[in-house]
This record gives C-alpha cells, structure tokens and sequence, in this order.
C-alpha cells in the first residue's frame, strides 16, 4: 500500500492544506491567539496555521506555541492586502486576529473580499464541536453588556485582544 491508497482510504491527501485549518494572522507577538487556535483546532481535528505579517516574528516561538505549519512573512506594507492575497485561494474556516485599528480594518475588508463573516473585538469563543460553530461575545455599550454572536458564514474572521487569552507556556 503506497500514500496514494491511503490518501484514497481517507478522502483527503495526508499532506496539504484543508479549509478547515484554524488560521491565525499576526502583524504583532500575539502568542496567545497561536495558543486559542491550538485549544479550537485540537477540539476540531484541525491543524494551526500561523501567517507571519511582520518580518521581525519568529516562527520557532509560533510553533512553540501551538502551530503546526507557518507560513513566513507575505510582503506588503498594507495588513489587509496581505490577509486578501494570503487567503485568495486558501479559503479558511477560522482566521484570528489581534484586535488593533489596522488589523481591524484589515479583518473588515478582507472579510468583504472573501464573502466571510466578522467579529470585530471578540473577548471570548466557544465552540460547539457538533456544529463547528464559534460564538464570539463582545462587550457594547462602553462595557456595560456583553453580546454573544455566532457567525454562520462558511469563513469566519475574528479580531481578539491578545491579553484576553493566558499566554502560552513555551
């Protein structure tokens, strides 16, 4: 039995990407999203895609922090021309982000371009493993409630303060 008749057994190649990877896009250390990517693709049987936007980022701390595969930095001064040209043909499942104005309006226009949907300043996410859905809660009104979303889009864009999520060990 060569990997080809494995692959066939399994209905996917071994070695590849899936859209169902758990994607995070840093322009900043944010290691602590690495670590809520590995905690949601571990519950999905999913792999950690890290995309590093920033050229003084170190790939061995991503992956000492839970990714398995990273994509090294995607050149380009503009965040939201990055993320576009970054997910054009990849069309992920989960992409996180560090909250920040420019990752903010990179994550909105990004998810215009790619038909995904978006929550913007997520403090929390919990996954319902039967569903593969994610509801994000975020804070309104100055802080004075808390809403709960679940994005239903098949892509789904989350932007997240870093130092809501503990920081890895590493």
């Amino acid at each position: 039995m060569d990997i080809s008749s494995l692959e066939s057994l399994l209905g996917a190649p071994l070695v590849g990407e899936s859209p169902q990877d758990v994607w995070v896009a840093l322009d900043r250390p944010a290691w602590s999203l690495v670590a809520q990517a590995r905690a949601l693709a571990d519950a999905l049987g999913a792999y950690v895609r890290v995309a590093l936007l920033a050229a003084d980022l170190d790939a061995q701390i991503a992956i000492a922090c839970g990714a398995d595969y990273v994509v090294p930095s995607v050149a380009g001064d503009d965040p939201a021309a990055q993320l576009s040209a970054l997910f054009a043909d990849r069309k992920p499942e989960i992409v996180l982000l560090p909250r920040g104005p420019e990752m903010d309006e990179a994550a909105a226009r990004c998810a215009v371009r790619l038909g995904a949907g978006l929550v913007a300043d997520a403090f929390d996410l919990r996954l319902d493993e039967a569903t593969r859905r994610i509801t994000a809660s975020r804070w309104v009104y100055g802080g004075d409630y808390g809403l709960d979303l679940t994005v239903t889009a098949p892509i789904r864009i989350f932007t997240l303060d870093p130092a809501e999520f503990p920081e890895p060990y590493r």
